[in-house]
């Protein structure tokens, strides 16, 4: 899978543009016969106007996992590794409620 993104900022009262490229693997599976599971790593690269240059990367795993057919839950595992403004690099670990109609 892929996406591509573009977003409008206003970061201190000056514009800015953020363009973002994902691509990733992912697979449904079943676990116990009837529980849909997907669990899926992803790489995303971010391109900031600010910098004029490629200022973050992200690497994410996880998994989504269906509790019925409105809600699931999503555990994760991410890496950010900033280069602008200043070199940092974040481990999060992190988990999502979603709610389907």
């Amino acid at each position: 899978v892929h996406r591509a993104r573009w977003d409008l900022r206003d970061i201190d009262g000056k514009h800015s543009n953020r363009y973002r490229y994902r691509i990733g693997v992912e697979k449904e599976l079943t676990v116990g016969g009837t529980t849909p599971v997907v669990p899926y790593a992803q790489a995303e690269w971010f391109y900031d106007t600010r910098f004029d240059a490629w200022s973050r990367q992200r690497y994410q795993l996880g998994t989504e996992i269906e509790l019925d057919k409105g809600w699931r839950i999503e555990p994760y595992y991410a890496y950010d590794k900033d280069k602008f403004p200043s070199v940092e690099s974040v481990n999060r670990l992190g988990l999502v409620l979603k709610y389907y109609r």
